[in-house]
Formats: C-alpha cells, sequence, structure tokens
C-alpha cells in the first residue's frame, strides 16, 4: 500500500529547491546582463568622446577655412580672432608673421630673412569640454612679374634721354652703392613684338652710351607680362588711391600707390613699394621712388629731378619715354623685393598639423 506524504513541510521543501534552481539560474543571467551592459556603456563613453573630438577638429579645420577666405581677400593680420559656430561650436586664431617676429624661427642664426617670412596660424576648436589644436602655415605669393631690366617697354617708343639721364641695369642698393656684380640686368628691355633693332634704332649715340648694365650697349629682350592683369591686382589691393591729378606728399610709407589716369608729380616726394598709372606719369619736381613704377602710358621727366631704384615697366599705351635733366632709373634688387612684398599676399597654403593638446 503506498504511503501519501501530506507534511507542510515536504511542500516546503519542494519550493525551496524550485527557487535555488530558479536563482541559480538567474544569477549567471543577470550577470552576463551586467556585464554587457557596463561594456555597452563604457562602448558608449568612447564614442560620445570621439564624436565631440571630431567635432572639436572640425571647428578647428572651420577656423583655417576661415584664415584662407581672408587672407585671399587681403584681410588677414595678426590680430587674434574669435568665431562661434553654433552651439557648443567655437574656433579662435592667434595669427604670427613669422617673417617679423624678430626670431630665429628655422635655427639658421639669421633673424626675419626670406624663408621665414609666412604667416603661421594657431587654430584651436572647441566642441563642448573637448579642443583641438593645430598650426596652419601660409606662404606670401606675389602678383609682380620678373622684372628683367632697369627699364622695359611693351610697345615701340620714342626714346629721347638727355642731360645726365642714365638707365643703368647694374644692380644697386638703396643706399645708391652698387650690389654684387653677378646680379646685373639689362638696361633696357623690349617685350615681345619690340625688336632690339628698333630700340637701337631710337638711341644716337649718346644715347646708348647712357643705357649700362649687361651689355654693350644694354638693350635686349624680356618675356610677356600680363599688365592689364597687374594693373587689376593693384586696384583691388592699392593702399593708396590717387584721386586727383597731383599725388600728395604724404606717402612715404604706402605700399601701393594707383591712379587710374595722368599722373603728375610736381612736389618733392619720396615713395617706397608698387606705383601704378593706368594714364601718363610726368614728373617736373624732385621724385624718389624705391620699388617697381608701372605706367601704361608716356613716362616724361621734362624738369626736375627722378631717381627710381628698382625698375620700370610702360605699357602698350605708350608713345614715348623721355628723360631730361638728371633723371635716373637704377635697377636694384632691394627696390624690387619692396614691390614684391607690396604686391604679395599670404595665401600660399603650406598644409597643417596638429599639436599636443594643453
Amino acid at each position: 500500500m503506498q504511503t501519501v506524504n501530506c507534511s507542510p513541510l515536504a511542500g516546503n521543501r519542494e519550493r525551496g529547491g524550485v527557487l535555488i534552481a530558479i536563482v541559480l539560474l538567474l544569477v549567471p543571467l543577470v550577470l552576463i546582463v551586467s556585464g554587457y551592459t557596463s561594456s555597452m556603456g563604457g562602448r558608449m563613453g568612447r564614442l560620445q568622446m570621439e564624436v565631440e573630438d571630431e567635432r572639436a577638429l572640425l571647428a578647428a579645420e572651420s577656423g583655417v577655412d576661415e584664415v584662407l577666405f581672408r587672407a585671399r581677400n587681403g584681410d588677414l593680420d595678426e590680430s587674434p580672432f574669435k568665431r562661434e559656430l553654433g552651439p557648443d561650436y567655437v574656433f579662435t586664431v592667434e595669427p604670427t608673421r613669422l617673417g617679423a617676429d624678430r626670431i630665429d624661427n628655422d635655427g639658421d642664426h639669421a633673424i626675419d630673412e626670406a624663408d621665414e617670412d609666412v604667416f603661421q596660424l594657431i587654430v584651436t576648436g572647441t566642441y563642448r569640454k573637448t579642443t583641438r589644436r593645430i598650426a596652419a602655415y601660409l606662404g606670401r605669393t606675389s602678383f609682380m612679374p620678373p622684372v628683367d631690366a632697369a627699364a622695359s617697354i611693351f610697345k615701340e617708343l620714342g626714346i629721347t634721354l638727355s642731360g645726365a639721364s642714365v638707365i643703368d641695369g647694374r644692380n644697386y642698393k638703396l643706399d645708391g652703392t652698387r650690389a654684387s656684380s653677378g646680379s646685373d640686368r639689362l638696361g633696357l628691355a623690349g617685350g615681345p613684338g619690340v625688336a632690339v633693332s628698333d630700340i637701337l634704332h631710337e638711341l644716337s649715340t649718346a644715347e646708348r652710351n647712357a643705357v649700362r648694365g649687361v651689355g654693350s650697349p644694354s638693350v635686349g629682350s624680356t618675356g610677356a607680362v600680363d599688365l592689364a592683369a597687374l594693373v587689376g591686382e593693384a586696384q583691388h589691393s592699392a593702399s593708396h588711391v590717387v584721386t586727383w591729378r597731383d599725388i600728395p606728399t604724404d606717402t612715404s610709407a604706402a605700399g601701393i600707390i594707383f591712379r587710374n589716369g595722368d599722373l603728375s608729380i610736381s612736389g618733392n616726394l619720396h615713395a617706397r613699394g608698387l606705383m601704378v598709372v593706368t594714364g601718363k606719369l610726368r614728373i617736373t619736381g624732385r621724385f624718389r621712388f624705391d620699388g617697381v613704377i608701372v605706367v601704361m602710358g608716356d613716362v616724361e621727366c621734362a624738369a626736375g629731378t627722378m631717381q627710381i631704384y628698382g625698375g620700370l615697366l610702360i605699357g602698350p599705351d605708350a608713345c614715348n619715354l623721355k628723360m631730361a635733366g638728371t633723371a635716373d632709373i637704377r635697377y636694384s634688387t632691394e627696390g624690387v623685393d619692396l614691390a614684391n612684398r607690396a604686391a604679395g599676399r599670404y595665401v600660399e597654403f603650406n598644409g597643417w598639423q596638429e599639436l599636443p593638446r594643453r
């Protein structure tokens, strides 16, 4: 005969065994879910940090784009600036012109020489609490063409050199002393379509002797120059626009002097850089220019004193070059460099590199 155990203790033991089994089953599951949740939480945290990191870098790259835009429009200087791009987005830019910071940046024991003439831009991009820093570099480019002679003409002209006037392609320093003879140029050069024989035909024996430089007489050829494009660039970049017939006398520090039309200089003037005249240039006073002068029309020094240290380019609208009295055009690499600096902009993008985080 089978005996049935109806004791309450027996039921409790059975239920306890089931609970223990359930607990033993759930504990591993809880541990697995907890570990997964912890792992996913860590991964999401890392992903969030990476996203913020990338957005901070994008903010810094936006700063570089802003710098390039300002440079191409001639608005870049050494003033720091900051821009907010949106909620939590911001960049700051710290510009430094290495060619004028009085520091030996390339370790060659020379300060502020030509190969240091670049803009360094330290750009810091920030997104929320994350920052990225990059350094970008802009090199200087100039719209000035090569200057191959003391005077270059781009059309057959009537040429008159009288008195003590000279066109000298030997290289002079701005203090009037001679530079290295290896850097001498032609005295007078003709552009495409201007034959050397035609230039020589215009010059008497005395005038040929007044044209000095490489060769004797120092007359030769130069390459094509887009003078129309140069005029447009100069007009856009001019630091001093002459609005009347006579140029003021307060332009000694001018970088680019631009005159749309004829220009007459009757007072005392010493200017530097690049001068562009779309009409005729007439000198009757005491005039000294260190740099390059571009004249689309006639050039005449009828009286007074004219000294140009650098170069003179005469465009296709001209008919005559007349130099009388004391009128000297002397080639000078120092003067040409002044014109190149005046006509230059920091728009040559030399790339960027990331800097250590602060």
